[in-house]
């Protein structure tokens, strides 16, 4: 269950994070929502509506990489209360797994046990309180959150 502002919407963030072995081995991927406020700039949000305590949900399934497939090739569904809302297809992000996680080991010091989100798309479907998130993907199956008000 994630907790959100009564009456607010929320925009779904979903992705695939890479579980880190060692600072540059990735162990496996599991999936990920990553739920924000709306805002206006996509690429510059406001921190203080994107990581607000409780609103990232977490699979409990993670797969190897060797069994998960090419990160390229990723491609996930969204359903809001059943309803098909977005189709994420990992070849159109701005930058590859590799390269993603290439660039971030260039300043910062990964470990075993981290979680690097490969990023969400555009578009990003919105949710309300009372709703069910579905987050599927055939090879790490499925992520479901649902929804309710804060209280008062």
């Amino acid at each position: 269950m994630i907790r959100v502002p009564a009456g607010a919407e929320v925009e779904v963030g979903a992705t695939v994070a890479m579980v880190m072995k060692s600072a540059t081995e990735v162990a496996g991927f599991v999936l990920m929502n990553d739920l924000s406020l709306p805002q206006e700039s996509f690429y510059r949000p406001p921190v203080k509506l994107n990581c607000l305590d409780g609103f990232l949900g977490i699979g409990d399934r993670i797969r190897a990489r060797n069994e998960a497939g090419d990160p390229a090739v990723f491609k996930l569904e969204v359903r809001i209360n059943g309803e098909l809302k977005q189709t994420v297809r990992f070849s159109q992000l701005v930058r590859s797994a590799d390269k993603l996680l290439a660039d971030v080991s260039a300043f910062m010091t990964l470990g075993a046990g981290d979680m690097l989100m490969l990023g969400c798309d555009t578009g990003r479907p919105r949710a309300k309180a009372g709703d069910r998130i579905d987050i599927g993907m055939p090879a790490l199956g499925t992520l479901t959150n649902t929804t309710a008000a804060e209280a008062a």
